[in-house]
């Protein structure tokens, strides 16, 4: 799509030009576009999948605008890509966190073993839970990981409160969730 910077011509100017051209104003400046096409096909079950999930953010940000703190937390998370509170909140929905990894090194089964997950979000990074099971499927102990404050990666700690006296294909599951509830999980064998 073109974009007119510095154009004194095209400055301030909005609208149709003709019948194939629209010229509209952005944060970015002049946006110059083809006319948008209208379609007589019903949207297809995609399409409207990715309008409810649209709508379904709009109206959490709605909501969370009318809480002072989820608004102040938001508003610190101004960016220039994101520009608003709103935004922030929108984009926060519709992103799920990621777990970059799980370290099981450091468990052998015994009490007191640490795993721990690398878990992202574009937002935050609500909770991990971590779940262990045997290699029969039996779960062995879950629990909430601790943010390890200060390190340069977010990092989460889970320390092991159960004895597991066999190892061999025992699964190791962290779930990651961020503020809106999204969630993902990643699961290695030990």
């Amino acid at each position: 799509m073109p974009k007119a910077v510095n154009n004194n011509v095209l400055n301030g100017v909005s609208g149709k030009l003709g019948n194939n051209i629209v010229i509209r104003q952005s944060k970015l400046g002049t946006v110059v576009a083809n006319k948008p096409k209208k379609t007589t096909k019903p949207p297809s079950a995609t399409q409207l999948a990715v309008r409810d999930k649209f709508s379904d953010a709009a109206y959490y940000a709605r909501e969370q605008m009318k809480v002072p703190e989820a608004l102040a937390m938001y508003q610190a998370a101004i960016t220039p890509r994101l520009t608003s509170p709103y935004s922030v909140a929108i984009s926060d929905f519709l992103t799920k966190p990621r777990i970059r990894g799980i370290d099981a090194r450091q468990y052998r089964g015994a009490v007191g073993d640490v795993i721990k997950a690398r878990a992202s979000d574009d937002f935050r990074v609500a909770s991990v839970w971590i779940v262990i099971k045997s290699a029969t499927g039996s779960e062995l102990e879950s629990g909430e990981a601790s943010l390890v404050a200060g390190s340069l990666q977010p990092e989460w700690v889970y320390t092991a409160k159960v004895v597991n006296a066999s190892l061999a294909g025992t699964s190791i599951t962290a779930t990651a969730k961020d503020i809106p509830g999204n969630e993902v999980s990643d699961t290695v064998t030990v």
